[in-house]
């Protein structure tokens, strides 16, 4: 939403970003006696942006009631509290007011919000290169004319580029909608639970998705700590996965290599047409009939096309089909699960549609396969992060166990089920004060609890807040139930 300001004396708008950033500085400066000017209405319109009573944003602030009112009414102006209506009210300062979700409840400190299951709705689809059209269908919607290679189930991470970019949506069993990162603005203890919120501080902590991995992703790696989980929902026979070094990686000459060949790809981009760009990404990846839509082959193409099948036969090849469970962890020296070197997908192009529960967080590139147009490569931050011992493909299998819950995933990043609902076999689970996301892979299920009922099909999910306590699946339905941190 975007907070409308007075204007300044000389007839142009005061920008209230940089001056909240401004006082947001002198605090962490200690400078508390300089006042920032802030627009009288400002601390009107974002107590309104909250749905908080005068009493309970000033219990929020930390400051008196009696302040509050002097802001509304302009008898005083606020200086270092701003940092903090920055975060209650301007959490979407630059968002157009046509793009906001509506909140008819009473407000958004409602405990009503916090006490049932939540829709994640209006979950954004992402076009990726290696997407493909699966995700269209998931989600009842028209086909892309892009492929589509992401969806972001649950964001609500301003300090994550993907999460901040793509933050969620969620809807109540009565109707009423709300921005996610809105809603933990004001009830972060209850959406979140205690300790979550102290871990994580007022970000849901989980990042996940669903993915039409229709072709080979970048061999790529995340910051140590950020296991990832696959479960597979619908395969082609050729789908597969790389994942692992195979054997102890030495990686000062595979850095080297990588290197050197990035160096080539500057004057075959400008030599090539997008056409013969996507030739030649086809051919150094095995496919024999790209040649024919490329120039002469030379030695470069060559060493190109075996430098990606050499940096692959490092890795476990994984095949998948459906119902497949993958748990991308191996410990470090330290004997912390992160996940392993991994490149989503087959140079076939066997397609997998795959939830993935994962951390938000950075992504390396360590090599993306000599692909034209070029894009940033991390290849030393990546072979930092990861484990560098040898594996093989049984360390990254899960079996789930038969039964109605089965655990699929527990690590310091999250702890992941399977829940298996039948008609006459409901499935009782308890938030145990700890936020939950659901993801319903097989079937159609209902969630019942004391403040409200859900019901979801295949490819939706679920917010299941902290206080939410005691609530059961229903249904003829599978699905995975993901939390934060360790849960026993």
């Amino acid at each position: 939403m975007r907070l409308k300001t007075s204007k300044s004396p000389t007839g142009g708008h005061d920008d209230l970003g940089t001056k909240l950033l401004a006082s947001i500085r002198e605090m962490k400066a200690g400078s508390y006696g300089r006042k920032t000017e802030v627009p009288i209405n400002f601390a009107l319109e974002a107590r309104q942006r909250t749905g908080l009573t005068r009493n309970a944003f000033a219990k929020a602030l930390a400051i008196s009631p009696r302040t509050v009112q002097e802001w509304e009414q302009g008898r005083r102006e606020p200086s270092g509290a701003a940092s903090h209506l920055a975060r209650l009210g301007k959490a979407r300062y630059d968002a157009p007011l046509s793009s906001l979700p509506a909140c008819s409840m009473t407000a958004l400190n409602d405990p009503a919000w916090a006490q049932a299951p939540l829709a994640l709705v209006d979950v954004p689809l992402i076009p990726r290169p290696w997407g493909g059209d699966a995700l269209a269908t998931l989600k009842g919607q028209a086909p892309s004319p892009e492929p589509l290679g992401e969806s972001f189930e649950a964001a609500a991470d301003p300090s994550d580029e993907e999460a901040g970019a793509h933050p969620s949506t969620v809807a109540h069993p009565r109707g009423d909608r709300a921005r996610l990162t809105d809603l933990l603005a004001s009830q972060d203890v209850a959406i979140l639970g205690a300790e979550v919120l102290a871990n994580e501080g007022p970000r849901l902590p989980l990042l996940p998705k669903f993915l039409d991995v229709s072709g080979l992703l970048s061999v790529q790696a995340h910051p140590p700590g950020n296991p990832e989980l696959y479960v597979v929902l619908e395969a082609d026979a050729d789908a597969a996965l790389y994942l692992g070094f195979r054997e102890r990686l030495d990686p000062t000459p595979w850095q080297n290599r990588w290197i050197e060949a990035l160096g080539a790809l500057p004057a075959l981009e400008a030599d090539l047409s997008p056409d013969a760009q996507a030739a030649l990404n086809a051919w150094t990846l095995g496919n024999d009939t790209a040649a024919a839509a490329l120039p002469p082959i030379t030695d470069t193409h060559h060493a190109l096309r075996a430098l990606n099948e050499e940096t692959l036969g490092l890795l476990n090849r994984l095949s998948l089909k459906a119902g497949d469970v993958i748990f991308n962890a191996q410990p470090d020296s330290d004997g912390r699960l992160g996940a392993a070197i991994h490149a989503l997908g087959s140079p076939q192009g066997g397609r997998a549609l795959i939830l993935e529960i994962r951390r938000p967080g950075v992504t390396y590139r360590a090599w993306d396969h000599a692909r034209l147009p070029r894009r940033p490569l991390g290849a030393a931050a990546a072979l930092v992060s990861v484990p560098l011992d040898g594996s093989e493909e049984g360390d990254f299998r899960v079996i789930p166990e038969p039964g109605p819950v089965s655990c699929l995933a527990r690590s310091e990043a999250f702890t992941a089920w399977r829940l298996t609902a039948t008609g006459d076999a409901p499935v009782a689970r308890n938030t145990e004060d700890r936020v939950r996301t659901l993801h319903v892979i097989e079937g159609a299920a209902q969630i019942d609890s004391a403040g409200g009922a859900l019901r979801l099909t295949r490819g939706q999910s679920a917010l299941l807040p902290a206080r939410l306590g005691v609530w059961t699946l229903s249904g003829d339905a599978v699905a995975v139930e993901a939390a934060p941190g360790v849960v026993l």
